[in-house]
């Protein structure tokens, strides 16, 4: 985490802290983030080590096969100057960034910083990088880290839920204005802090930074990031998926009395599809229950989250279920940053369930092409006319009944002959 010290002095500690190893192992201390513990290999296979200049600088997260996530501060010199692409390499998958080789680091090929990134203030301290390439991996994964909504932030704030973060940071605690030289690991750590507001700290001017809107703050006493974990992941763990809450942004010392803050990542998720989802298109349509040839619209609605005007495509799956149709001529061509929606038909000719899909492409470069389900069944309704005719035999049977118990409540009874007498 990002403590007021320059990040030249960050390259400094990185040069030295291969010989703090074995200083630290003869002192008989552990090379932990801040009273933290080593991760599992390869528990976080979406951990990734930012480097720039060959040099181990800050934490990230691989939050789709081309996109990281991390802090602007991260990727601009102590002049306020983005670092130029060429020089920063990304190294997934949770390895120890002095183990591994930078070469085989992956190429960044895009770097996007958020446009109101404040070098003064570290307010919107958020970036995103691009990928030269998609990471593959040689066996199927859990998914990616995605991000907490922010209706389960606030719920996990107010609740002082327990998060994790990770990443290969100093191990040194000090208090702010403290001179100490930082210590870093070999293997990734991790550490579990609870989640704090500005009413946990009552006499913490500091803390008022709390209650913005996009930060967060996590403390446990003794326990914290420190130098070199900034842009690594806030995570919390919702129905036992890891999402991402936070990012590693800043703080007075490391392990202090004072809470570190963290880029609150649901506040940017629109910025952030912007750029990770180039378009969108809703995921699924269920018609539900409808009446055998009675057709059924429903509304598609697609985005084009990039900063490219661009044509679509659409090819529909119909193969197996000729019930499905759409419209698609109004949203051939959607304009950059902007919504376009068309109707998507179903006309049951049965009673069995249906499934088509829609796939979409775009001519938004280096775009995926993505798809769309939609499901749905006839049910055969009963007529009007059946059914009032239903109704009036059924009590035309009840009137007969009534009658006879009417008449047997009189003394009415049948004779041999088959006749009614009183």
């Amino acid at each position: 985490m990002l403590k007021s010290i320059p990040l030249s002095f960050l390259f400094f500690v990185s040069l030295i802290s291969m010989t703090s190893y074995a200083n630290s192992e003869n002192l008989g201390e552990t090379t932990r983030i801040i009273n933290g513990e080593n991760s599992r290999q390869d528990a976080w296979p979406y951990m990734v080590s930012i480097s720039v200049y060959g040099q181990h600088l800050c934490g990230a997260s691989l939050i789709a096969n081309q996109w990281i996530l991390s802090a602007a501060h991260c990727l601009v010199n102590s002049q306020g100057q983005r670092y130029p692409t060429d020089v920063i390499k990304a190294i997934v998958g949770g390895a120890s960034p002095k183990s591994a080789s930078i070469s085989s680091g992956v190429n960044v090929s895009a770097l996007y910083l958020h446009p109101d990134y404040s070098k003064q203030t570290k307010n919107n301290d958020i970036a995103l990088l691009k990928l030269e390439k998609p990471i593959r991996f040689d066996t199927p994964l859990p998914h990616y880290f995605s991000r907490v909504s922010a209706e389960n932030t606030i719920n996990a704030l107010n609740t002082g839920r327990q998060v994790t973060v990770l990443g290969w940071g100093s191990t040194v605690a000090y208090s702010p204005a403290e001179d100490v030289i930082a210590k870093y690991p070999r293997v990734l750590q991790e550490v579990q802090l609870s989640l704090k507001t500005e009413a946990d700290f009552p006499d913490l001017k500091y803390a008022k930074q709390c209650s913005e809107n996009t930060l967060i703050c996590a403390f446990t006493q003794g326990k914290d990031a420190c130098q070199g974990d900034s842009g690594g992941p806030l995570l919390l763990q919702v129905n036992n998926t890891w999402k991402q809450i936070g990012i590693v942004s800043r703080g007075r010392g490391c392990a202090s009395s004072y809470p570190g803050i963290y880029t609150r990542v649901a506040t940017y998720k629109k910025w952030i599809n912007s750029y990770v989802q180039n378009a969108t298109i809703t995921s699924h349509v269920e018609f539900n229950a409808q009446p055998i040839g009675k057709q059924k619209s429903k509304i598609m609605m697609v985005r084009n989250n990039s900063h490219y005007d661009a044509t679509f495509t659409y090819q529909e799956d119909i193969k197996n279920s000729p019930q499905f149709s759409f419209d698609s001529s109004l949203c051939e061509y959607i304009s950059a940053l902007s919504t376009c929606t068309f109707n998507v038909y179903f006309t049951p000719l049965n009673t069995q369930s249906k499934h088509a899909s829609i796939t979409m492409t775009s001519t938004i470069p280096n775009s995926a092409s993505v798809r769309s389900e939609q499901t749905g069944r006839g049910i055969v309704m009963q007529s009007k006319a059946s059914a009032g005719a239903l109704n009036f035999t059924s009590f035309y049977l009840l009137m007969i009944c009534c009658l006879f118990r009417y008449a047997y409540s009189k003394g009415a009874f049948v004779n041999t002959k088959g006749k009614i007498t009183v």
